[in-house]
């Protein structure tokens, strides 16, 4: 959780400083936190507006995390309580278990603010955001399931290095990731609270190969030849080549910000906390100011204010004075110094936000500049983009489940590069600009205004104009990865909420909906889709035919199109199947679309779909 310790708060102490309550009070600012429990809007017209979005499933599991999950080790232990590395029972994949002591909460955290860090990672999606998977409490204890990284945090890697700090090369690759975060966390409106090294998390290290790929390094390392890398201290001689990723953790400081709700309390760390903070009046910049003290420090191996103790850090800092010229900077750019010096500046409306940033000079000198067409596999993921198909809504909530509880792999690993190579603003979202500009260099043609209506339509599952990361990585993965019999059974045993082996449409509405329950009309649509109504199981290799229909190839685009402009003209299609009324209508309706197409309507009980025959 987030650091607000009792010293800060004696030495700036004003008023409104009797509450931490971090949860916002405004009706507006409730009502973003409520939706973010469900992906369903009641005043939605018809299934195909239905939102389907990772945090749907991301739920309070009414159990123990002993039924789930297997403790292996302890891997971090503070004043909130322990992190245990965890298996689950029933998938290989290594997690961490962040356990929180309600009797221990340190000074300044409530319970609420535990709920109110849930609720924030459950909305965000950003590869250098800590994913979180699902949450258990009990009497004593919260229980949050997030993404395992094993290697540590930035302070850990830092140390490290032999001379005490990254290259620029290195630092340059760590500070655009978490830009991009940062970035991304302002444009949900979002804020960090307590970006510092110990809250940013070493995903993964990779040997940089010559053709833009990331072979893993651990694996590689035997194969390169130079014994220089082999030593312990791998970043010395190749720290222009050895990169990782970085996941930003702890948002028990995060707030979600609007014109409304004002932000006085004081929070972060001592060291990285920015002026305004001190003088409780601050928006999201402060986290551009704590940026720019994490770049201090990865270029020096210093922190840029200090103190004989924390009292001392703190007066430093609301000065805001910090040396370049000291002899750790030496050897250290002119434009590295620049963007510190604008990440730092003490008016944070003269402060640039994180996109602003990312445009610095230093980033492009340093970046090593990767062409898409060469990134192994572009022209097949971006074949997959276009042709996936997952309109079903029940399609849609199975894969989104899938994909964020993926196991990480090569593949996944490679189509990330894709995304970050498509987003060329680095905001991880993907627009439509970016994807025409995409297909224009790797395919050297343009896509027509209609194909890239449709792609948005098939890949945008949460409607929000965007093509998200786990978005792309639905869309683009292949086919055996995502749906293989571990993937498949992993899905299906989340809508099997009783564990019979079947899935009915109760099951489907509560997975769906969370909290809310989804209107008939809609569930009527909805299992329409897949060929259902009320009172219809799903069983195992039923379901798996209706997930299989997601990756068609290009011959059964049209044919698949075909079925799409028929259900868009029976929005409401459980007629087409409890109906006969509604059949002869169809028939008749028909009649003046194509006197060379005629409809055949099949139904049974275990795969109902509609036909055409020629």
């Amino acid at each position: 959780m987030g650091n607000c310790c009792n010293k800060l708060m004696k030495c700036f102490k004003t008023k409104n400083q009797e509450s931490f309550d971090y949860l916002p009070v405004t009706s507006e600012v409730q009502e973003m936190y409520h939706s973010h429990l469900t992906s369903i809007d009641m005043n939605v017209a018809n299934v195909g507006l239905i939102r389907i979005k990772p945090s749907n499933f991301i739920k309070e599991k009414k159990c123990l995390p002993d039924e789930f999950y297997d403790r292996l080790e302890t891997i971090g232990e503070g004043s909130y309580g322990l992190v245990v590395k965890v298996k689950p029972k029933l998938i290989n994949e290594i997690r961490a278990m962040k356990i929180i002591s309600k009797q221990n909460i340190i000074f300044g955290v409530k319970e609420s603010d535990i709920l109110n860090e849930i609720k924030i990672l459950k909305s965000l999606d950003h590869p250098n955001i800590i994913k979180i998977y699902e949450f258990f409490k009990d009497e004593n204890f919260y229980y949050i399931i997030n993404e395992y990284c094993e290697e540590g945090d930035l302070v850990n890697k830092l140390e490290a290095q032999k001379n005490g700090f990254f290259s620029e090369k290195v630092a340059c690759n760590i500070m655009k990731q978490i830009l991009s975060a940062v970035g991304y966390l302002h444009s949900k409106k979002v804020f960090h609270g307590d970006l510092k090294l110990e809250n940013i998390l070493v995903d993964s290290s990779y040997y940089k190969s010559n053709d833009g790929s990331n072979k893993n390094y651990s694996k590689n390392i035997n194969s390169i030849n130079d014994k220089n890398i082999k030593s312990n201290n791998l970043y010395f001689n190749y720290s222009d080549k050895i990169l990782f990723d970085i996941k930003l953790i702890d948002f028990g400081c995060s707030k979600i910000f609007s014109k409304e709700f004002d932000m006085t309390d004081v929070i972060g760390s001592a060291s990285y906390i920015a002026p305004e903070v001190l003088e409780n009046n601050y928006d999201e910049l402060c986290d551009i100011w704590s940026c720019g003290v994490i770049m201090f420090v990865l270029l020096s191996g210093k922190l840029p204010f200090t103190g004989e103790n924390e009292e001392e850090v703190l007066k430093n800092v609301s000065k805001g004075k910090f040396d370049l010229k000291q002899k750790e900077f030496l050897r250290v750019s002119l434009e590295a110094k620049d963007l510190i010096s604008k990440l730092l500046t003490y008016n944070p409306k003269q402060r640039p936000n994180a996109r602003a940033a990312l445009r610095h000079p230093w980033f492009k000198v340093n970046s090593e500049k990767i062409n898409l067409k060469e990134i192994p596999n572009v022209k097949q993921a971006l074949e997959n983009l276009l042709e996936f198909r997952a309109e079903r809504k029940f399609q849609q909530a199975v894969i989104t489940f899938i994909i964020h509880n993926l196991n990480k792999s090569e593949e996944v690993n490679n189509l990330r590069k894709i995304f970050e190579c498509i987003d060329r603003d680095s905001d991880a979202r993907i627009n439509k600009e970016d994807i025409k500009h995409a297909f224009k260099e790797v395919f050297e043609r343009k896509l027509e205004l209609n194909e890239i209506e449709m792609l948005f339509k098939n890949v945008d599952h949460d409607n929000s104009g965007f093509i998200e990361y786990e978005e792309f990585i639905r869309a683009t993965i292949s086919k055996n990865v995502v749906l293989n019999e571990e993937n498949m059974l992993m899905g299906f045993n989340l809508f099997d909420i009783d564990n019979n082996g079947f899935i009915s449409a109760e099951e489907i509405n509560k997975t769906i909906g969370g909290d809310k329950s989804i209107p008939d009309n809609l569930m009527m649509e909805l299992l329409a889709q897949i060929g259902k109504d009320f009172g219809q199981d799903i069983c195992f290799e039923e379901y798996k035919k209706i997930m299989n229909k997601i990756f068609i190839n290009k011959n059964e685009i049209e044919n698949e199109n075909e079925h799409l402009l028929i259900d868009k003209k029976y929005e409401n299609g459980i007629k087409l199947f409890n109906s006969p009324n509604s059949l002869n209508n169809l028939s008749n309706n028909e009649g003046n679309r194509s006197p060379n197409k005629i409809i055949n309507l099949t139904h049974n009980t275990s795969d109902s779909t509609i036909t055409h025959s020629g």
